[in-house]
């Protein structure tokens, strides 16, 4: 890839790029098939190794209605509590799994999730 320093540019060989460049770059075509198809992307950890800012774009391109007309979706497992918030995601788009004492994955949403006084649990 070139890239430009001080009016210098360069070439950056892909294998120089930072695993999370390289990482988007590999998805990149699926996600905009999908995209374009109103096809389901799945992505294991789509948050390991990308920086929030392009975890976030990418995140956008599937809430964008302008972008996204075809009625795509995408599902990824993250560890980033960094976009569990209310601006990135409703409560009903967020899904937690865990595992029940028959070593069994139990899901349920944070829609579904309450206090003790029975309020909503918030996300801001």
């Amino acid at each position: 890839m070139e890239r430009n320093l001080d009016s210098t540019e360069y070439e950056l060989p892909f294998s120089d790029e930072s695993d999370g460049t390289r990482k988007l770059i590999a998805a990149l075509p699926v996600i905009l098939l999908a995209l374009r198809e109103g096809r389901m992307v799945i992505i294991n950890e789509l948050d390991a190794k990308l920086y929030p800012n392009l975890l976030k774009y990418v995140i956008s391109l599937f809430k964008n209605r302008e972008i996204h007309k075809y009625g795509a979706q995408l599902l990824f497992t993250s560890h980033d509590m960094y976009i569990l918030k209310n601006t990135v995601f409703r409560r009903d788009e967020i899904w937690f799994a865990a595992e029940n004492d028959a070593h069994e994955s139990e899901i349920y949403s944070l829609h579904e999730i309450r206090d003790e006084d029975n309020d909503r649990i918030k996300t801001s």
